[in-house]
């Protein structure tokens, strides 16, 4: 701490050194000497009493503390705050200025300045015998910084002491901090508002408020580029954000950003931000506004890679608004960003969902000042259906339908021979990736159960069925004998089994109910065998009455292989053909029977079709009872 002590007489000497020193202050001792300062040697007149500033010491930048006395046993302690300009002229900033008073005649002085500095000092003594009234002292060189303390001793002999004691005072040059803010394109005169803040609080902190703690910068419009720049005391650490306002909606606000220290041999900074817009978009297809009477479609993204995240990411949804079809929605984004995206689209009827897809993960970086759009192309499944028929098609022509529920309504796809195919038909329809649907097979007179439900995977689905015809093993022929007695009528009321002719219900019944004879011990095995096949022929053939086509066995029909096998008494044969036409009655068992059937079975089984008319077949409700 430096400490001088100047006597009346040699004040003139000092005087003397300042004259020769003296060259008139045009600054402060900093990088841009901009302030004006005193001269201190150009004020040494008793009469100045520091009411007003000195020369060429704005108003702004004089402080003046007074000591009105002593007010006890230990020294004065002095401190006064003001809000004075920077040294560089780049605003305003808080200086304090802190004095001290002691010794015996209370005639030394310190003083320590924070925030600042001066080009003068100003020390004022009370009047003494020789009617020096208001005597000035001072001391002033280039500048004091920030923090350095300065001591005088001053000899008053009227022990009056120090009465007022003066500063020339600038505020310690700032930090420039440059701040511009890019809006998109398509927000250009849409009357968007563009804010940046910053906080000197970390936004972490317990303590932070944020009503209190955002500091918002002034930003002006240059054709789409919002600019602004504060000034920042030297060693200051800001955290900052970007924030756009739809009136007093936030449509936007980055994360928080920082901490950053802003130091002046750094200055000027610059934080510029650029802001993306993405848009979303996606046309509903015909197909699925005919499917579904109320459609869902959202979007998900993340900033980080999802394969790569240990724990799993955070989806952020994009909410899609719907105008007659399309779905839009638009997201800001940090220009540059990386995300990973997909959508999800789902098709409702009477408020259940029968239709849901999630396209797979995509990425893309948000650069550019343009839109960047998204369209959702829904993935789609060539679904075909083929059917192995050799039986001609009941009014001439096979269909597949399919359904949401199993139930109407029912999706026709007519089913065209396939050139080349024998017995071969086929049809197709394009439907969505992720769909779940019921089908079936059928023609004017058939139809196959209610087959599913499966969820369409894939570009090109195939569903394959073999029509062998609609059988019912001997034991169906059994037990219900009005579907049997209703066959063999519509037959012609007879049936060769090649050894005899059934010419009556009666005798085919009692073909098909005679025991198994393998263990009768009064017969051959050859009788047992021809007895076994003569009772699968007498199905097979009531089959062949239902529309299905009797196997072959060699080139020929397996009844008239049957018969000559009798005539050769070959057993083996005999056997062989057994076992095929037993395959062949089992063969068929799940095909519906045709419909001229049911009013039979319907009658014989009603609970069955209550369940059946129940499970989605309208035409067997008009059959039932």
């Amino acid at each position: 701490m430096k400490r001088w002590r100047v006597s009346r007489l040699a004040r003139i000497a000092v005087l003397s050194v300042f004259v020769v020193m003296s060259i008139p202050f045009s600054g402060v001792a900093v990088a841009e000497e901009t302030r004006p300062l005193v001269d201190p040697i150009l004020q040494t007149s008793a009469t100045f009493d520091l009411k007003s500033p000195p020369v060429n010491c704005p108003e702004d930048q004089w402080l003046k503390i007074e000591t009105p006395g002593p007010t006890g046993d230990g020294p004065e302690t002095y401190t006064v705050s003001k809000s004075v300009p920077r040294c560089d002229s780049t605003g305003e900033a808080t200086v304090t200025v802190s004095i001290e008073i002691y010794g015996s005649n209370r005639n030394m002085v310190s003083f320590e300045i924070e925030g600042g500095r001066t080009g003068a000092v100003y020390v004022k003594g009370g009047a003494g015998p020789e009617g020096l009234h208001g005597n000035l002292y001072w001391y002033a060189d280039g500048g004091y910084p920030d923090g350095v303390t300065e001591d005088w001793d001053l000899e008053t002999p009227s022990g009056l002491g120090i009465s007022h004691v003066g500063f020339c005072l600038c505020a310690d040059a700032a930090v420039q901090k440059n701040w511009e803010f890019t809006a998109p394109d398509a927000f250009a005169g849409e009357g968007y508002d563009y804010k940046a803040y910053y906080s000197e609080v970390d936004p972490a902190d317990a303590t932070f408020d944020p009503a209190t703690d955002w500091l918002e910068v002034a930003l002006t419009d240059d054709n789409g580029v919002y600019a602004g720049t504060t000034y920042h005391d030297d060693d200051t650490t800001i955290w900052w954000k970007w924030v756009v306002y739809d009136g007093m909606n936030v449509v936007f606000e980055s994360a928080v950003d920082g901490p950053e220290t802003l130091m002046l041999d750094g200055s000027p900074y610059t934080n510029d931000f650029k802001l993306c817009l993405k848009a979303w978009l996606w046309n509903t297809p015909e197909l699925l506004t005919l499917l579904f009477d109320e459609i869902e479609l959202s979007a998900f993204y993340a900033l980080e890679d999802p394969a790569l995240a240990e724990n799993g990411v955070g989806w952020t949804e994009v909410v899609l608004d719907e105008d007659d079809g399309s779905f839009y929605a638009e997201t800001l984004f940090e220009c540059g960003t990386e995300i990973w995206y997909y959508f999800e689209v789902s098709g409702y009827s009477n408020g259940t969902r029968y239709y849901n897809n999630i396209t797979p993960v995509l990425s893309e970086v948000i650069a550019g000042s343009a839109t960047v759009e998204n369209v959702f192309v829904e993935p789609r499944t060539l679904k075909t259906f083929e059917l192995t028929a050799c039986v001609e098609p009941a009014g001439g022509t096979y269909y597949a339908a399919w359904s949401l529920t199993g139930d109407d309504p029912w999706h026709v796809v007519e089913l065209a021979p396939v050139p080349g195919e024998e017995c071969l038909y086929s049809g197709e329809v394009q439907l969505f990736e992720g769909m779940e649907i019921y089908w079936k097979f059928y023609d004017a007179e058939w139809s196959t159960v209610v087959l599913g439900p499966e969820t369409l995977e894939g570009a090109t689905m195939v569903n394959r069925w073999e029509r062998t015809g609609v059988t019912r093993t001997i034991g169906y022929w059994q037990t219900h004998p009005c579907m049997t007695e209703l066959v063999f009528d519509s037959i012609g009321g007879e049936i060769d089994i090649c050894w005899t002719e059934l010419d009556s219900i009666e005798e085919v019944m009692a073909v098909l109910n005679w025991p198994q004879m393998s263990g009768a011990p009064r017969l051959s095995n050859y009788h047992k065998a021809v007895l076994q096949t003569s009772r699968q022929l007498v199905a097979a053939t009531l089959n062949e009455g239902l529309g299905s086509t009797m196997p072959t066995y060699n080139g020929m029909s397996a009844k008239d292989a049957f018969c000559e096998a009798i005539d050769d008494k070959d057993i083996t044969t005999i056997r062989a053909i057994g076992e095929l036409l037993g395959e062949f009655n089992n063969s068929g068992t799940e095909e519906w029977l045709p419909e001229w059937t049911w009013d039979c079975w319907v009658a014989a089984d009603p609970q069955l079709a209550r369940e059946l008319a129940a499970d989605g077949w309208p035409a067997v409700r008009g059959a039932l009872p």
